[in-house]
């Protein structure tokens, strides 16, 4: 099979609610008496329309990037990832075209919310995978770091400490919990809060992003981006199921039809002829519910012929591909590239890989 995809995102932060404090006393009683009860929820598919891959087993899974055109760039931008995990990887693009099109360009009205309650019963989040996070304690308390939710504690975090979030969010025992990764490398869970108060907030720089994407569907379309919103240009890269390229939610109207104005993972700005059928609006920050380090998962149906990287790029060298129903366990990530966040697994017979990370692709296993 042969899968394009797409990098260099811009981002515009949010900020969303203000922290309240409260002493750690309160959370570790609550957490002491309920340390039995601990459920796990899991929220669902939060992409109702997500990409499935259709090779063949006889298919070659790589992936590459075959532009007809070459495409001359005469700006610079520049582009701030916020998603600072400590492997966390990122590309800045050198140039750009400029889109040589008359039309005026409209904005289309985002789909893509902010998932802001998390848990079932539980208050909003402020944080999410991938962010860089701080504690936000001020009265001097300490907040336990625990092996697992309501698991023994290995370390109590001062206010103002900061850290990398890179699993969850688990819902158990009244909390929201979070798997956070020290800027010494040990790992483990801590809970956000409870109900109006927080003891989690994105750290200085680096709030929870609304970016936009596109992702080709599960069609015989193979959509093209082009110089211009033109069929007879030049093309620029050939789509297939499951890329991904950068959106900025504006269209332009040219010969009957509606074109995406979109960014590559080379950097380069083109078109894309739009049609919600073929190109679905996906968060692509958003990861697997209730993923982290050291946790398994299972390839879904939809996840079938998931491809094992050497690196977390869409270009490095395949290894394998997996089927549906082989399970993995998560030993490393996130990074966000190409437009997906990715995590380092490891199969049963001890090979180590990449794979992206498309909600409704994998579950978490209990």
């Amino acid at each position: 099979v042969t899968n394009t995809a797409t990098n260099t995102p811009s981002a515009t932060a949010t900020t969303t609610n203000t922290p309240t404090r409260t002493p750690d006393q309160t959370l570790e009683a609550e957490q002491t008496e309920e340390a039995a009860d601990v459920a796990t929820e899991r929220a669902g598919n939060t992409q109702t329309a997500e990409a499935r891959v259709t090779d063949t087993p006889s298919a070659s899974p790589t992936q590459t990037h075959s532009p007809t055109a070459t495409v001359t760039r005469t700006s610079t931008p520049t582009a701030t990832i916020t998603l600072t995990a400590t492997r966390l990887a990122t590309r800045t693009p050198t140039a750009t075209r400029t889109p040589n099109v008359t039309n005026t360009p409209f904005f289309v009205p985002s789909s893509i919310r902010p998932q802001t309650v998390l848990c079932p019963g539980k208050p909003s989040s402020t944080v999410k995978v991938g962010i860089r996070g701080r504690i936000t304690f001020t009265d001097g308390s300490l907040t336990r770091l625990r092996a697992a939710p309501n698991g023994p504690i290995i370390e109590r975090m001062p206010e103002g400490q900061e850290f990398d979030i890179v699993g969850g969010p688990f819902c158990g025992s009244s909390y929201t919990w979070w798997q956070l990764r020290l800027d010494d490398g040990r790992v483990g869970w801590t809970a956000e809060g409870e109900p109006g108060r927080y003891f989690l907030e994105p750290a200085p720089g680096n709030e929870v992003q609304n970016l936009r994407a596109l992702q080709i569907a599960d069609t015989n379309t193979q959509p093209d981006v082009h110089t211009r919103a033109e069929r007879s240009s030049a093309v620029i890269a050939r789509l297939t199921t499951g890329d991904r390229v950068l959106w900025e939610g504006r269209l332009i109207a040219n010969e009957g039809n509606s074109w995406a104005i979109v960014t590559t993972y080379n950097d380069a700005s083109g078109y894309l002829l739009y049609a919600p059928s073929t190109a679905i609006e996906v968060d692509p920050q958003a990861t697997t519910f209730g993923i982290a380090i050291n946790s398994q998962i299972r390839i879904l149906p939809d996840g079938d012929f998931t491809v094992l990287r050497g690196e977390p790029e869409i270009t490095a060298v395949s290894s394998r591909t997996l089927r549906a129903n082989t399970t993995l366990t998560v030993t490393d990530g996130p990074v966000f590239e190409d437009y997906f966040m990715w995590w380092e697994v490891r199969l049963e017979d001890g090979t180590s890989g990449w794979i992206r990370d498309i909600p409704g692709w994998y579950e978490v296993l209990p």
